[in-house]
């Protein structure tokens, strides 16, 4: 039987069980006697303790990836703005490691990023994980993004910004007369990357390893402050901004479907960082959970898919710039930040990886506006 079992699907397993303990019980019970009676229990046992190790934990993703295979020949392939309004009435809770791969909404239901968001509220329920993806406090206030897009009101050399790349930015940009503009264009990325470039002189700021892919998560104020929960984040595209409606810059945090969409660009022994930080002025002890939630059920399904996941989470921005700086891929998410961080990137000769819900950054493409 154990031969017989290995490398087959838990189905077959299981069929394959089923109808060798039916023969066995039909063949021993024709010839009853003590000796035959006694075998008949022994196998019995064995076939007991065959059918716990085919359900063992260890072996649920199998089945879960096995079912979800089934799922998507029977319901078709992925519809990458497709949506369903299907709930599970009785959803199962897992542990991190017995996740089912989640696939699309075309060819799985909710009930798939409802056990991702089940796993992440257990690991959140922790007040220090909640904390360790938060940077400094004094950092929540810093906008380099809309400095580098020169908006008034935006003061980037106060008194604990005084050494940071955007109050040297600021700086060197009026010295050189240059005209106030609401774009990142290209001459300002040259700016900011001859700053990176001296900072690494002297921060030392080590950058991911040559193989890694680094995708930015926008989390902060963007999750806390919507109503959507992180279900909903997880399902749809939201927006933030309600005037705005559904242009895509106003879609700061990306669904799952990004992400799959994303991890078909990815080979599959890379290492994927997850870059971000819950700050941007929330408050410090109650706010985070959210965000928490969605680095997690990213970091999860990242890691049922069979990647190695590396969190770089909580540094301040200026940190972060100098680490993405050294990147041969990376992948945004939305918001200014993330655009600047990508420009940098691409700049320095990296690889910039974008999906349907991403590629109106153009300029990714060699586009230079």
């Amino acid at each position: 039987l154990i031969v017989h079992c290995l490398g087959k699907s838990w189905q077959q397993q299981r069929s394959i069980l089923a109808h060798e303990t039916a023969c066995f019980v039909r063949v021993r019970c024709a010839m009853p006697s003590v000796r035959c009676s006694l075998q008949l229990l022994a196998a019995l046992l064995l076939h007991s303790l065959l059918i716990l190790w085919l359900f063992t934990p260890h072996r649920l993703p199998e089945i879960a990836e096995s079912s979800a295979e089934e799922s998507r020949a029977k319901k078709g392939n992925f519809s990458k703005l497709g949506s369903s309004n299907a709930t599970s009435s009785n959803p199962i809770e897992y542990s991190p490691s017995e996740l089912p791969a989640y696939t699309s909404k075309a060819s799985a239901s909710p009930v798939s990023t409802e056990r991702l968001v089940q796993a992440a509220n257990m690991v959140c329920s922790d007040t220090r994980v909640v904390h360790a993806l938060r940077m400094d406090a004094r950092w929540e206030a810093y906008q380099i993004g809309d400095v580098l897009r020169t908006k008034d009101g935006v003061d980037p050399c106060g008194e604990i910004y005084r050494d940071s790349m955007a109050c040297k930015f600021s700086k060197r940009w009026k010295t050189a007369g240059k005209i106030p503009n609401e774009k990142i264009t290209w001459d300002k990325v040259k700016l900011l990357r001859q700053i990176v470039s001296e900072r690494k002189l002297t921060s030392h700021v080590p950058g991911p390893s040559p193989g890694s892919v680094v995708i930015h998560l926008r989390l902060g104020d963007v999750i806390e402050n919507s109503s959507s929960t992180v279900l909903e984040f997880l399902n749809e595209q939201q927006y933030y901004f309600k005037h705005a409606g559904h242009a895509k810059w106003n879609g700061y945090v990306k669904p799952l479907h990004h992400f799959v969409a994303l991890v078909q660009q990815v080979p599959l022994n890379s290492t994927i960082v997850l870059l971000g930080s819950t700050g941007h002025g929330l408050c410090l002890h109650k706010c985070g959970r959210k965000s928490c939630k969605y680095v997690y059920a990213i970091k999860t399904w990242l890691e049922s898919k069979g990647y190695s996941v590396i969190l770089e989470m909580g540094n301040d921005p200026d940190s972060d710039i100098l680490y993405v700086s050294q990147a041969n891929a990376f992948a945004p998410s939305g918001g200014g930040y993330s655009q600047l961080l990508a420009k940098i990137v691409y700049a320095s000769g990296g690889n910039v990886i974008t999906t349907n819900f991403t590629d109106h950054l153009l300029w990714a493409q060699g586009k230079t506006s």
